[in-house]
């Protein structure tokens, strides 16, 4: 008998101590304050062009060709705004243009 009221009152317990929480319990979480570009072109032969934003940020990216197989080229990150894109083949501009990226928006810029 004294086994079975211990038993009952340690299960009690394990109850009153592993109820649901108390209090009010928020998470917010939005998009990251980032956007993406990548670059395609209808010429044969992928290529390499260096890509300059805002005459600040400066890397090199890999124009492909537009096809079923190839369906995304490689997506560079930059932040989400208003932004001067240009973009340059050895010393000569091929594409210039203000461009406005929503945070998470991914733009595609068609090379000539």
């Amino acid at each position: 008998m004294k086994s079975l009221k211990i038993f009952i009152y340690i299960s009690c317990l394990l109850v009153a101590f592993t109820g649901c929480k108390v209090g009010r319990t928020t998470e917010t979480s939005g998009y990251e304050n980032e956007s993406f570009i990548t670059f395609t072109t209808n010429a044969e032969k992928p290529r390499t062009v260096q890509v300059i934003v805002d005459n600040d940020l400066r890397f090199d990216a890999e124009v492909k060709k537009v096809s079923v197989h190839n369906v995304k080229g490689k997506i560079f990150a930059i932040k989400s705004g208003r932004h001067l894109l240009e973009v340059k083949e050895g010393n000569k501009v091929v594409y210039k243009k203000e461009i406005f990226l929503s945070a998470q928006e991914t733009k595609t810029i068609q090379i000539p």
